[in-house]
């Protein structure tokens, strides 16, 4: 029975997200923005970000993949393991902190260890209040801040909304003598529903991944216990949660594959169309779900950067694409 909804869901997917009627070269798309790697000067890694026909090159070498890219009206903000950009300008991550970034009214909120800035300017000092930030969304201006509360020795789950209204905490209803649970991703979709994928499991264990909806648990299954997810979204009247491609072992019948979690479930997503593709981000605009990531290109013995919109393929001149942004 488990086997038979794979495979009805995968085909639902398979219809969302393959090949589509056609492969294109740039331009993209208004509105859509990819954001990946390529290498110049030989084995040097670097960050660049496409737009329309246009790919803008950002300054200097990173060390590891592009994780994020968010815009908001002329600001284009990238994320990288070990620094981001904000409308090209280079800022260093350093080892210590532990910092999560997003574009939002031209501005940039920044989450820093416990800090909440806005264009650098300290808005929230969380470690006045006993919370520990984990990770943040903005919606419709509204700034949702989850982490745990420690309250006299007892550790507390919840988010903050920070709004016009001031900054108000809702507990998440989960940590009790036999369950506990620890943010790590949260997410608001367009509909205004709050979710956050976290760690959790018996007897304050944390060897499973979780996903709360703001009044129930829903457990991933298969998914492992680091608790903390690339994108969470509604589509097609469910909840997605995608943590990125795996490793080099999965493949399906020797074609690659990557796992969406639908409702909980693990679903294997394959695209026979592209063999050695690899999906690295995905999103949803509009009723359509969008995707990029890196194929293999077996007769120039390298990889090549895609985005995948509106069921066309659009290839990039880059080595990956690892994140994808669509402005509405």
């Amino acid at each position: 029975m488990r086997k038979l909804a794979w495979l009805v869901a995968l085909a639902a997917v398979l219809a969302s997200c393959g090949g589509g009627s056609g492969d294109r070269i740039l331009p993209l798309p208004p509105g859509v923005y990819v954001a990946g790697v390529i290498y110049q000067n030989g084995p040097e890694r670097k960050a660049c970000y496409w737009h329309g026909s246009r790919r803008i090159v950002l300054e200097g070498a990173i060390a590891g993949s592009v994780e994020y890219i968010s815009v908001s009206g002329d600001m284009v903000l990238v994320k990288s393991q070990d620094c981001y950009w904000a409308n090209g300008v280079r800022h260093e991550i350093t080892g210590a902190d532990k910092i999560k970034v997003a574009a939002y009214g031209g501005k940039v909120y920044k989450l820093q260890n416990s800090e909440l800035l806005v264009d650098g300017s300290l808005k929230i000092d969380f470690s006045a209040y006993g919370f520990y930030p984990k990770d943040f969304a903005i919606h419709n201006g509204d700034v949702y801040i989850a982490g745990i509360f420690l309250d006299e020795g007892s550790t507390v789950a919840c988010y903050y909304v920070w709004d016009r209204m001031g900054l108000e905490r809702r507990d998440i209803a989960a940590n009790t003598d036999k369950f506990s649970f620890i943010p790590g991703t949260v997410a608001v979709a367009g509909s205004g529903n709050v979710f956050v994928v976290g760690s959790g499991g018996a007897d304050y264990g944390h060897d499973n991944s979780w996903l709360y909806d703001g009044g129930a648990f829903t457990e991933l299954f298969e998914y492992g216990g680091h608790g903390t997810a690339k994108r969470i979204l509604e589509y097609d009247g469910r909840v997605w949660v995608f943590n990125g491609p795996r490793t080099e072992a999965d493949l399906l019948d020797g074609i690659s594959y990557f796992f969406v979690w639908i409702n909980g479930w693990p679903i294997p997503v394959i695209d026979e169309n592209n063999a050695g593709s690899f999906i690295e981000d995905i999103c949803a605009s509009g009723g359509l779900l969008c995707s990029a990531g890196s194929q293999y290109n077996f007769a120039r013995s390298e990889f090549q950067a895609w985005c995948s919109f509106g069921g066309v393929r659009y290839y990039l001149d880059g080595s990956s694409a690892t994140a994808i942004f669509i402005a509405e």
